[in-house]
């Protein structure tokens, strides 16, 4: 009898082990199942935005293209018809991807048609959004124009002279230039020339330079 319940009691506590593990193997199952199915999920999501992300730059691409075609044939032939397309291309582009180069294009169209004021606005938001030191030296650059077109010659020196503050970007040994220029229509003629004294230290190969040069020789 003692042997018999031994054994009972053996039996019972292989049965419990085994009835355990499996109760741990399911449990395990379903942990495994809710993982593999959040990696799906995870995967399908990823691949979604990914794919998503792929058609969007395509997009912007065409467009931006389509965008270009109409632009350089305005110069040609129909400008308003040519720059009102361009333009139209050029925000479906920027709609499908924000990128520094569609936004500058956008402002070109509208400096095209007249429109100074839509310009000035795509070019500050511009370099409000973007860090591409090579567009933003470029859209500087313009945004200094437009404000000359508009009268409003302080913002357009401040617009240029922060082109001098770009590290790495180009257009300084003319920004330099430009700054010299607009102190002169200011009045402030001692400013200017320490502006053009600037240029040809700094950049004494820009063909900038040797006018800077005849800017500081005395008048006769």
């Amino acid at each position: 009898m003692q042997y018999s319940k031994k054994t009972l009691s053996e039996e019972e506590k292989i049965a419990t082990t085994i009835d355990e593990f499996k109760e741990r193997i399911q449990s395990k199952q379903k942990t495994l199942v809710y993982i593999a199915v959040a990696a799906i999920f995870l995967i399908m999501v990823v691949s979604g935005g990914f794919l998503y992300v792929s058609a969007s730059n395509q997009k912007a691409q065409e467009y931006e293209a389509e965008g270009y075609r109409f632009f350089y044939a305005a110069g040609k032939d129909n400008p308003s018809e040519n720059y009102n397309k361009a333009l139209e291309a050029f925000k479906r582009s920027y709609d499908a991807k924000k990128t520094a180069y569609a936004l500058l294009y956008i402002a070109n169209c509208y400096e095209g048609l007249g429109k100074v004021d839509d310009a000035i606005r795509s070019l500050e938001e511009l370099v409000s959004s973007f860090n591409d030191i090579q567009v933003l030296s470029i859209a500087y650059n313009k945004l200094s124009a437009l404000y000359i077109k508009k009268g409003d010659v302080q913002r357009a020196l401040d617009s240029v002279e922060k082109i001098n503050r770009l590290k790495g970007g180009f257009l300084q040994d003319f920004a330099y230039f430009q700054s010299a220029a607009i102190l002169e229509t200011m009045g402030k003629t001692e400013e200017a020339r320490l502006k053009y004294k600037d240029l040809t230290d700094k950049y004494p190969n820009s063909p900038f330079a040797q006018l800077a040069k005849k800017k500081l020789e005395p008048s006769k």
